[in-house]
């Protein structure tokens, strides 16, 4: 996987990779889809981890050991990092028991399209339902600040769950600066604003999550 500059190649952090000890599978991106308004590349291929990573599962129904990542997941710029689509609550419920090879994205849903009938959950697979075609929902953010009080300029932390994709964060009505380090966590810089207490909200792919209440002094 690589980006193109229109003068250089660059790679998109360490690329992807997978348990290559059962041939003839090899590593593959085989689909892409963007979504350039929130910054997210989604990714479909035979791959469990990215390169490096711990991940010892093929994607395939027949190794249910796997990685992280496991046949789809999403690149966000925001952050540089790859994030699972985590279907449960086990640690290796992440992605799908087979080759993804096309992904549409609509917004918050992603549609995908592949060798694969399920997910992994808990070591097993879940119910064979799939069929070949999945629809993908994420999951709406949540987000709670650091501070209730402040001046204007001042920077807050935000943490939270499912802060991708992020577009915005404002101040009542007003957008304020932010900067991302993770998925549960970011800052805002309050906006110059007139004394008054003003609700933040966080636009993430999931939706829009209300982080509490500031008041500027």
């Amino acid at each position: 996987l690589a980006s193109w500059t229109g003068t250089t190649w660059n790679t998109v952090g360490d690329g992807l990779n997978a348990d290559i000890a059962e041939p003839p599978r090899r590593t593959s991106v085989r689909a892409l889809a963007s979504d350039d308004t929130r910054g997210l590349l989604y990714v479909g291929g035979t791959f469990d981890d990215t390169a490096g990573g711990s991940g010892n599962g093929l994607c395939d129904d027949t190794n249910i050991a796997v990685g992280p990542l496991r046949c789809v997941t999403v690149w966000d710029t925001g952050i540089n990092e790859f994030i699972p689509f985590k279907w449960g609550s086990e640690d290796d419920s992440n992605g799908l028991t087979g080759e993804v090879h096309a992904i549409v994205v609509d917004d918050s849903v992603g549609y995908v399209g592949g060798q694969f009938n399920t997910w992994p959950e808990g070591g097993f697979p879940k119910a064979w339902n799939l069929k070949n075609v999945g629809k993908w929902t994420w999951g709406a953010p949540s987000a709670a600040l650091s501070t209730p009080s402040g001046t204007s300029g001042t920077n807050v932390s935000i943490s939270g769950s499912r802060l991708i994709g992020v577009t915005e964060v404002k101040f009542g009505t007003t957008p304020a600066a932010f900067t991302r380090s993770s998925i549960t966590s970011m800052a805002a810089t309050v906006p110059n604003l007139a004394p008054g207490t003003y609700t933040v909200t966080v636009n993430a792919v999931g939706g829009i999550a209300t982080a509490g209440t500031y008041t500027v002094s």
